[in-house]
């Protein structure tokens, strides 16, 4: 891999993340209980894209749509 292809990868600040954190601990433990967790994925999914950038025309190409 090419460092300037690297380069192109954002990475999102450390601190962009506090959304994220609680909804992937809630996930684990309802997933350890035997619950459903498709919510819980789905919200995990929408904060993803929005920390990295992702539209809804981006989001459509990937799932298929």
């Amino acid at each position: 891999c090419k460092p300037m292809y690297v380069g192109q990868i954002p990475i999102p600040d450390r601190r962009d993340d506090q959304e994220i954190t609680p909804l992937v601990q809630a996930l684990l433990a309802r997933k350890a209980a035997g619950g459903e967790v498709a919510d819980l994925e789905a919200a995990i999914d929408g904060a993803v894209c929005r920390l990295f950038g992702v539209g809804a025309g981006e989001i459509g190409m990937v799932e298929g749509k």
